[in-house]
C-alpha cells in the first residue's frame, strides 16, 4: 500500500471515481474517529450544472490529483 495523502478536517476524497466514472481508486484508513459526508454522482452532477465554472475547476483538480497519484505509484 502506498500512502498518497494525509487528510485533515474539510479535506475530501473519492472525487476521481465520481468525476471519471471509474471504480474507487483509493482506500481510506482513519487514525481517529471521524464523520464522513457522502455525495452521490447525481448530486454532484446537479451542482456542476447549477454553478458555472465548477465543472472546469473539478476537472482541473481531477487531472492534478491523477498526476499526483500516478507519480507516487509508478
Amino acid at each position: 500500500m502506498v500512502q498518497i495523502a494525509t487528510l485533515e478536517d474539510g479535506d475530501y476524497f473519492g472525487e476521481i471515481s465520481l468525476l471519471a466514472n471509474i471504480p474507487t481508486t483509493a482506500t481510506v484508513t482513519t487514525l481517529t474517529p471521524g464523520i464522513f459526508i457522502t455525495l452521490q454522482r447525481e448530486q454532484l452532477n446537479r451542482l456542476v450544472h447549477q454553478y458555472a465554472g465548477l465543472g472546469a475547476q473539478m476537472r482541473e483538480a481531477l487531472e492534478h490529483r491523477l498526476a499526483q497519484t500516478y507519480a507516487l505509484t509508478d
